[in-house]
């Protein structure tokens, strides 16, 4: 708690400061913006969710629960990738043609699926099942990823854009930090006092909870804060600029 708290003094420091200044370091103005500081926080949320499950697989395979060797559980862990390059070029080429809001959606959608299987199971998984859930993340974050960023990048303003990159390489490895945390966190705390599959089903459990509020404030976002009208305006923006 000690280290949070100093997290939250110094960002709120360093926020104060930079409002004072002419040439701010970080794009406040870029942020105000609900699309930009929404979808950031969304790839936070999903690269927090995707990388808990990516990091604790690997115990539940070669353990007591899985019993494979770690080359066997490396082969059983490539249908993420296989499943993410499949759906990320191809969520990214249909939110440059439709919008954004629709596949963002269905990519937490898939990625709550992912988690709700292990946190739901009463015993071991079939391997089947385990590359089934990977699959299903895979297809989640490609399917919220690409659309995402082309979301915060659409809405940023061109003189803000590279400084907003950064920031969108930022939230992805400050969410790929924090979910590896917070899983390893609850298994070696519900460990402790329980039996190996109620602390996976422990972390996996929390994940669901997180990607059901990040889903729940991304639909509050497109249907009531205005994105779906600014996203909608954007397109028109980038119609009326290229050229006939």
């Amino acid at each position: 708690m000690l280290y949070v708290g100093g997290a939250l003094v110094t960002g709120i420091a360093l926020i104060l400061c930079e409002r004072r200044r002419r040439e701010p370091f970080l794009p406040l103005k870029a942020l105000r913006i609900p699309a930009v500081s929404g979808g950031l926080l969304l790839s936070c949320a999903a690269f927090l969710l995707t990388n808990m499950l990516l990091v604790l697989l690997p115990f539940y395979l070669t353990g007591p629960l899985g019993g494979l060797t770690p080359s066997a559980a490396g082969l059983v862990m490539t249908a993420y990738p296989a499943a993410l390059a499949l759906a990320g070029p191809a969520a990214g080429r249909l939110s440059d043609r439709y919008d954004s809001g629709r596949f963002m959606v269905l990519g937490f959608v898939f990625m709550g699926a992912a988690l709700a299987v292990p946190a739901l199971a009463n015993g071991h998984l079939p391997l089947g099942w385990i590359a089934s859930v990977l699959a299903a993340a895979g297809w989640g974050m490609g399917f919220a990823a690409s659309p995402n960023n082309r979301f915060i990048l659409q809405h940023t303003p061109a003189e803000h854009i590279g400084a907003v990159g950064g920031l969108i390489a930022l939230t992805r490895n400050a969410g790929m930090g924090f979910g590896a945390a917070l899983g390893l966190g609850v298994m070696s705390a519900d460990d402790a006092g329980g039996p190996l599959l109620q602390a996976f089903r422990s972390a996996f459990g929390i994940g669901v909870w997180i990607c059901l509020g990040t889903l729940a404030g991304l639909i509050w976002l497109l249907f009531h804060g205005g994105l779906r009208k600014q996203s909608a305006e954007a397109g028109r923006r980038e119609g009326m600029q290229k050229p006939s």
